[in-house]
């Protein structure tokens, strides 16, 4: 196994593993995360990489004051044959190549595996408080980057909300040039204009609620037909619904944070679910970054030439 450091080329299968290692969440975009890491003057990303394979990452940085890592991950075929261990000792090589005094890094409280493959390596908990607050300008950039992937392939984009109630298509318009490729959007908040507006089945409606993959998927279908324009309809749609809270879905009872966000376009359409938190402002912008986040997915396959990270 050789240590190295990733290459943009590489950017796909590490995004996929940090998947397959559940490090990713909705709210932070991670192809806009590794570009951020791979250009910048202070940070890099570590690779573990065996028979031609990327088996591990260690994103790791330093700010002048102390060294930060993220995005330890193995293979989760791979673990327990020293991959991690040997990803952090070349972290801490790196960043004392930096002249980085001390090390430091998050682990989610819940997370006991890791704080104990932490604390066997040496490291202790910290006498601190994590604060923070997220920047609006991430969810705009996402925005920015839809909208130029898709005027280079020149595919047009519809919307319909729900939760979000017009974010989704507000952060869209908001971008100069959304235009060329933003035919229009519907709120359809009530569950019976997701019928009457969306053609979304009736009968799904009535037996399973708005909260719904299926739901989801028939809103971003009826996007597309219901925002054409000349006869022409809308090469991807998307879809919000779900439970921005505080109260459950009076209809089925999920819990506020239960989201599905549909895709669709003329290859088929498919829902995925998020499981949110936060209160009710934090999960509907939640709802957003992951619309579009999932858009930009799908820009890639509509047309693979396309710039589709943001920044």
């Amino acid at each position: 196994m050789q240590i190295t450091h990733l290459s943009r080329a590489q950017a796909d299968e590490a995004i996929a593993l940090w998947d397959a290692c559940e490090l990713t969440r909705p709210w932070n975009e991670p192809r806009s995360d590794l570009l951020r890491a791979l250009e910048g003057p202070a940070s890099t990303i570590l690779a573990a990489i065996d028979a031609q394979a990327l088996v591990g990452t260690a994103m790791v940085g330093h700010d002048g004051h102390r060294g930060w890592v993220y995005y330890l991950a193995v293979d989760p075929t791979r673990r327990h044959q020293g991959i991690g261990r040997a990803l952090m000792a070349a972290a801490e090589a790196w960043l004392g190549e930096c002249g980085a005094p001390k090390i430091q890094f998050m682990v989610r409280s819940v997370n006991a595996a890791a704080i104990d493959f932490y604390t066997r390596l040496g490291y202790d908990l910290q006498d601190c408080v994590v604060m923070g607050r997220r920047l609006e300008v991430e969810p705009m950039r996402g925005a920015r980057a839809l909208i130029e992937a898709l005027t280079l392939g020149g595919w047009t984009v519809a919307t319909a909300e729900s939760l979000t109630g017009g974010l989704l298509a507000g952060d869209l318009v908001g971008v100069p040039g959304a235009s060329k490729v933003f035919t229009g959007g519907v709120v359809a908040y009530d569950t019976a204009l997701k019928h009457s507006l969306l053609g979304v089945d009736a009968d799904l409606l009535a037996t399973h609620g708005p909260v719904n993959p299926l739901v989801a998927r028939q809103m971003a279908e009826g996007a597309r037909q219901s925002c054409s324009v000349q006869g022409r309809v809308a090469d991807l749609g998307l879809a919000t619904t779900g439970v921005a809270g505080p109260d459950a879905d009076p209809q089925t009872g999920q819990p506020a944070g239960s989201v599905f966000v549909g895709v669709a376009t003329a290859h088929g359409s498919r829902a995925v679910a998020l499981s949110l938190i936060g209160d009710r402002a934090a999960i509907r912008a939640q709802t957003v970054a992951a619309a579009i986040t999932e858009a930009l997915a799908e820009a890639s396959v509509l047309h693979p030439g396309a710039r589709t990270h943001p920044g």
